[in-house]
């Protein structure tokens, strides 16, 4: 075996790593990357990112006490924080985004639909916590773990309004104390709950009592 060939090869590939590394410490530095909202990601940067931030949440809402039941106040409650809140951003059934938040990147999704691809105490989680390097902010400053669960609720609930539920619910005047039209009937957050699943209480969510496990993931 030639010792000193392996020698120069594993040289040279210790410098290459180095070589690597050096420069993505540099590279913030070069201003290379264009941090304007107006760039799209590469696809490499926007699969890396999505994807992290998806196993993120995962993660950290994994064995959240979920709410066992939300009424038809919790019901309400949610709408007028989401309409005080979100709504801009994220717009609603008849209800259109507000002009900026075409101008965010990424851009905030419509929510009519979004939800049922999150789980109650990955909602939770990401209302809580917001998100980094976008413009959805934590609200945990804001509203108090029960606001935050009704604000779940009415999410989950939100796909399930007529078309004009909405825009009926704004002019019956729900959130300044006037009934609404129409208010469905609230069903038990997370209905295909398996038992057994593990649970970690904590203190956000100690005030959303009594409580139940979140579904587990495979």
């Amino acid at each position: 075996m030639d010792w000193s060939r392996l020698k120069l090869v594993a040289l040279g590939g210790a410098l290459t790593v180095a070589a690597i590394g050096v420069g993505a410490l540099l590279y913030p530095l070069t201003g290379l990357f264009d941090t304007a909202a107006t760039v799209p990601h590469s696809p490499l940067v926007a699969y890396m990112v999505h994807n992290t931030m998806i196993h993120s949440v995962r993660d950290r809402a994994d064995g959240l006490a979920v709410p066992a039941r939300m009424s038809a106040a919790d019901l309400a409650a949610g709408f007028c924080s989401y309409d005080t809140h979100c709504v801009a951003c994220h717009g609603a059934a008849g209800v259109a985004r507000a002009k900026f938040a075409d101008g965010m990147y990424p851009t905030p999704p419509y929510l009519i639909s979004q939800p049922d691809k999150w789980n109650d105490a990955e909602l939770f989680s990401i209302l809580r916590r917001g998100i980094k390097m976008t413009a959805m902010p934590s609200w945990q400053n804001t509203l108090s773990p029960q606001q935050t669960w009704q604000l779940v609720a009415f999410l989950k609930t939100m796909p399930k309004l007529p078309v004009n539920g909405y825009a009926q619910w704004r002019r019956a005047g729900l959130c300044r104390g006037g009934a609404p039209v129409s208010l469905p009937r609230p069903a038990p957050l997370d209905e295909s709950t398996l038992p057994g699943a593990r649970v970690r209480p904590t203190a956000e969510t100690a005030e959303a009592a009594p409580s139940r496990p979140v579904p587990g993931r495979p």
